[in-house]
Parts: structure tokens; C-alpha cells; sequence
């Protein structure tokens, strides 16, 4: 559900950049256009290794309400 969102949304912004590209005549802002997209391109992969470090851990065994111990492997 997340990548499908953020692949809307990095599609928003790829139309949004072409255009000011088309109409950019200063080199300068192309450059920063160009180093904005890495960045932009560069987001999931930072995303990726943020979420595999807040993996939760929990107890692997719970006691229900009942008494019963549940087990998670």
C-alpha cells in the first residue's frame, strides 16, 4: 500500500520537475533538478533500511485470557 502511494506520488513529482525543466533556460537550476531527482530516487532505499531497524520484537509466547499460552515462531 505504501510503495503504491509513493509511486503515485514520485509520478506527481517526475511531471511536475519535467515541466519546470522544459521551461528552466538557467543551468544552475537543471543541476539542482537533477540532483533533487537522485535524492527523490535514493528515498526508498533509505525508507527500506529505517523500517528494518524498527522491526518490533515481541515475547514469542503470550498467555491468553483463557490461561492458554499462544506461541508466535
Amino acid at each position: 500500500m505504501f510503495m503504491v502511494k509513493f509511486i503515485g506520488f514520485t509520478g506527481i513529482l517526475s511531471e511536475i520537475f519535467m515541466d519546470l525543466w522544459s521551461k528552466a533556460t538557467n543551468s544552475t537550476i537543471r543541476l539542482m533538478e537533477i540532483r533533487f531527482r537522485n535524492a527523490i530516487k535514493r528515498v526508498p532505499e533509505t525508507l527500506k533500511s529505517m523500517a528494518e531497524e524498527m522491526v518490533l520484537e515481541a515475547p514469542a509466547i503470550i498467555e491468553g485470557s483463557s490461561g492458554l499460552n499462544q506461541t508466535w515462531r
